[in-house]
């Protein structure tokens, strides 16, 4: 949606036509691959990530969606870890043994639904999801319970600039902010709050950055781990160790018809670590072919 602008030459694209593309940066947000037409998608993310304090992970992410109509959507996600570092945990309280190396494993499974509103200035998406305990919650994988995210994304849109803010509501860290890989799980009320700012630079380049608060409301488990005499053990921290917050910076560049390549950072402020990781996305459907079908079909 642009305001009061004229129309883009044939070699710009406007920040608008960038939000519809599957970016990497919608890994933070819970959706899927999209189509701004109705109908079936499917993607793959491959990405390779390196934690300050957990090193190194590989891992890839299929995704499948379904748009019903211009308003509503779903779309199911499940990631799979080639390689990673990790914890082990006993009855999510005390390590069987320091970091160690763990291959061929499956994380959640999140299925997510999206209902999009696109007013005369505003863009709003409103996405409730769950995560299905898929994954071994003894190595920081999920918390091995069904757990759930509402969240609300709000974007306007001024010709190659998008304002971005997204609040939500949930009961695990695992939903949210997603490309930290991080050294403990919570279950309990978060409140969570991001905004940022898309900008489109030359024809397709695309660059982000986002602030974000992750704040636990009423009572936490937290399970995270700590260095005692160089043995590292799990421990069940307080409400506190469960606040996050932090800024995470994106640089996403589609390289083909149907692939994209992203390079991300995030710093953490209140857990003092740093993720950096890069991204390439495959997807069946390429939206950029069906901006026609949007303009012809009045959304």
């Amino acid at each position: 949606m642009v305001l009061a602008a004229p129309a883009p030459s044939p070699d710009m694209t406007d920040a608008a036509d960038a939000a519809d593309e599957p970016l990497a940066e919608d890994f933070l947000a819970l959706e899927g691959p999209e189509l701004p037409q109705r109908g079936f998608n499917a993607s793959m993310l491959f990405s390779g990530l390196h934690d300050q304090q957990l090193g190194w992970a590989g891992f890839m992410q299929p995704a499948i969606s379904w748009r019903f109509n211009h308003i509503f959507s779903a779309d199911v996600t499940v990631p799979y870890y080639f390689y990673r570092l990790a914890y082990t945990y006993k009855n999510g309280v005390e390590l069987n043994k320091p970091l160690s190396a763990h291959a061929n494993e499956i994380g959640d499974t999140t299925l997510a639904a999206h209902a999009e509103l696109h007013h005369k200035w505003l863009d709003e998406t409103f996405t409730p999801a769950l995560n299905a305990p898929t994954g071994d919650a003894r190595y920081g994988l999920g918390t091995g319970r069904v757990t759930y995210v509402l969240m609300n994304d709000d974007e306007a849109t001024v010709r190659r600039s998008t304002f971005d803010l997204q609040l939500g509501i949930g009961d695990t860290s695992d939903l949210v902010n997603r490309r930290v890989e991080r050294n403990y799980v919570t279950l309990g009320t978060l409140a969570y709050f991001q905004g940022g700012l898309l900008q489109v630079v030359g024809k397709h380049i695309n660059l982000i950055g986002d602030v974000y608060e992750q704040l636990p409301v009423g009572s936490q488990k937290v399970y995270t781990d700590v260095e005692r005499k160089d043995k590292k053990i799990a421990v069940q921290a307080s409400n506190s160790n469960a606040e996050d917050n932090g800024f995470t910076a994106t640089l996403d560049i589609p390289t083909a018809r149907h692939m994209d390549f992203t390079a991300y950072g995030n710093r953490s402020l209140r857990l003092h670590d740093t993720t950096i990781g890069v991204t390439l996305t495959f997807s069946l459907r390429s939206p950029k072919a069906d901006f026609a079908w949007r303009q012809n079909d009045g959304q």
